[in-house]
């Protein structure tokens, strides 16, 4: 991995794994936080920033806002990243709601989420299945 954007998409699949780490192995986390902090490294030298980093500070989001964000992005990933949790494909409101609220009643989960800036900025749509914003996806090199 020598440039940016590889390092970039480094990031984000390792960040993707360590929102379902959280929820399927929450002894990952370490190592995974280990690799990040790696990668992030580089991007330093190389005086680059991290896309997810620009949208959190630009639409102040908070972890669950990110987890959420990590959550609707899981149809650009590959499917054995997805396969610890079962998923096979998008992710509809109410299931990403049981990952990130387990013990929550799943009713509120619209209205919860709702509220949330990732949702209320645009960036995902909930609904039977979440999406993500076009430009999101083009920032993140996934369009």
């Amino acid at each position: 991995m020598t440039d940016a954007p590889d390092i970039c998409r480094s990031i984000l699949r390792l960040e993707a794994e360590r929102v379902i780490a959280r929820i399927a192995a929450p002894e990952a986390i370490e190592e995974l936080d280990a690799d990040l902090e790696t990668l992030f490294d580089g991007l330093d030298r190389r005086g680059a920033g991290y896309p997810g980093h620009m949208l959190g500070q630009r639409y102040e989001l908070t972890g669950a806002d990110y987890a959420l964000l990590q959550l609707a992005l899981i149809p650009h990933h590959s499917l054995e990243l997805l396969q610890p949790l079962g998923i096979r494909g998008p992710l509809t409101t109410t299931q990403a709601f049981r990952f990130l609220a387990p013990e929550a009643p799943t009713h509120l989960a619209d209205e919860a989420m709702a509220q949330l800036a990732v949702v209320q900025s645009g960036l995902v749509e909930l609904g039977e299945p979440m999406t993500v914003s076009p430009a999101v996806l083009e920032l993140f090199g996934l369009s």
